[in-house]
């Protein structure tokens, strides 16, 4: 879509707008390519973690597919729209994700590690081996200098 507008005859009223998005959107990819992983993985059962962190590399590559497949028959600004949407509505969900297990108990905030990790794992869940696993680990990347 920006070729066109660097195309057009006019492109200079154009260009450091489409400068900045792509700036912009660079920085949102690169940012959920790191964070969204990781928090996946932090948050998930160890028999579970490979199969969720390959759910969400499966899920971007089939929503890119899905992008592509409706540009062929819906204008780019109608699907844009929809787009705008779901960013709508992730970002106000994205407010109610808990905390990290593994975050807490490096902040020192173990009591409310337990209660995320029954919430992620159920009331009935036995998680003192999990809260075990984390604590050591913890500790272990404490015990870790860099020089």
């Amino acid at each position: 879509v920006s070729f066109w507008f660097v195309v057009d005859n006019d492109y200079q009223k154009y260009l450091a707008m489409i400068l900045a998005g792509r700036c912009l959107t660079g920085f949102a990819a690169g940012g959920y390519s790191i964070v969204v992983p990781v928090y996946i993985i932090e948050i998930s059962p160890s028999r579970l973690k490979g199969l969720f962190g390959s759910i969400n590399q499966l899920s971007i590559t089939v929503g890119i597919l899905l992008i592509y497949v409706m540009l062929t028959g819906i204008p780019y600004y109608i699907v844009a729209l929809m787009v705008m949407g779901f960013i709508v509505v992730f970002a106000i969900l994205i407010c109610f994700i808990p905390e990290t297990p593994r975050w807490l108990v490096a902040d020192k905030q173990q009591l409310l590690a337990n209660a995320i990790l029954y919430r992620l794992r159920g009331t009935n869940a036995n998680i003192s081996h999990e809260m075990k696993l984390l604590v050591d680990a913890v500790e272990e990347q404490g015990k870790v200098e860099f020089k």
